[in-house]
């Protein structure tokens, strides 16, 4: 046996998606940014380097995450799990990070609260290879760069 909920509301609100799939114009990145990163986070310049791990996603992880955050340590990254985060401390995170190397995947939608002129280095499997992330960095004025991956396949 089902059970039933109603729901009632005075007031539904309704987002509509404001471009095609992963796609989305400038002023969804303004609007984003003017509502969740505090105007403070933008008085300095922007000093912090991060690494977005994947360690919590089921896919597009590295195989040699620990390996990389070790390299990376090396030049002053942090490693950061945003899932951890409120989108209020991940926007604000990213306001003030200079430098943010990220498997591609959704922690890179923070882009959008990125100051401009920062420097975002995405990493790529070869399997997959979408733009999305490139458009954000694009639309927000932000130095975008990737890397892909490749291993040796052997055949069995």
């Amino acid at each position: 046996m089902l059970n039933s909920v109603h729901l009632q509301a005075r007031q539904l609100i309704v987002p509509s998606f404001p471009g095609t799939i992963a796609w989305m114009p400038k002023w969804a990145c303004d609007f984003l940014r003017d509502s969740f990163v505090n105007p403070a986070s933008f008085d300095s310049k922007p000093t912090r380097r991060i690494y977005i791990k994947r360690n919590q996603s089921s896919s597009r992880r590295l195989i040699n995450e620990n390996e990389v955050i070790r390299f990376l340590s090396q030049f002053g990254f942090e490693a950061i799990n945003l899932e951890l985060l409120s989108v209020g401390q991940q926007a604000n995170l990213l306001a003030q990070t200079a430098i943010v190397v990220a498997p591609h995947g959704s922690g890179l939608s923070n882009l959008v609260f990125c100051q401009s002129d920062m420097t975002v280095i995405e990493l790529f499997s070869p399997f997959y290879v979408y733009p999305c992330y490139w458009l954000v960095a694009n639309l927000v004025k932000l130095n975008y760069f990737y890397a892909v991956s490749y291993t040796h396949l052997r055949a069995h």
